[in-house]
């Protein structure tokens, strides 16, 4: 009878080592981004498909907010004081015009409106997603038609701690 007990106690044992063993491992991956990206273009179609890449996140905060690009030249996005480092986010110019869109950038150590190059470009309702730099500061501009500046388009994001 106490053998008995003892494998019972034993096997207990292992599962509950098994099972903190596996919250260890999904605690690890607390990010999970899944993209596809397909282009059919008459006989051309191609596809890349990342299916539940997953990553790790330091930190537990993010900011998610509606701005709204009000000048001609470059703005700061403001992202808010619970991130401070960057992690993974999602970027979309939820102005519905067709004929405005937003150009995101990285700015060079020079403090002129030539310092500024643009990375993604978010055309009506486009959206982006990406895992930003931890540090680097992002910046926005409007455009409209024919590439003339504007004011007034709002760029939706939420960006999470790494």
């Amino acid at each position: 009878m106490r053998k008995y007990f003892k494998k019972r106690d034993t096997v207990a044992i292992l599962t509950a080592a098994l099972a903190l063993a596996a919250i260890a491992v999904m605690a690890a991956d607390e990010v999970t981004v899944t993209q596809i990206l397909r282009v059919r273009n008459g006989d051309y179609d191609q596809s890349k498909n990342i299916s539940q890449f997953r990553a790790d996140q330091i930190g537990r905060s993010m900011t998610a907010q509606i701005q709204s690009i009000q000048t001609g030249a470059w703005e700061q996005v403001t992202i808010g004081a619970d991130v401070s480092t960057n992690g993974w986010s999602y970027f979309r110019n939820i102005t519905t015009n067709t004929d405005r869109w937003i150009e995101l950038a990285c700015k060079f150590a020079s403090t002129n409106d030539t310092g500024y190059v643009a990375i993604v470009r978010l055309d009506a309702s486009y959206p982006a997603m990406f895992n930003m730099h931890p540090t680097n500061t992002l910046w926005a501009r409007a455009y409209g038609t024919n590439g003339i500046s504007i004011t007034g388009v709002n760029l939706e994001y939420w960006v999470n701690e790494q």
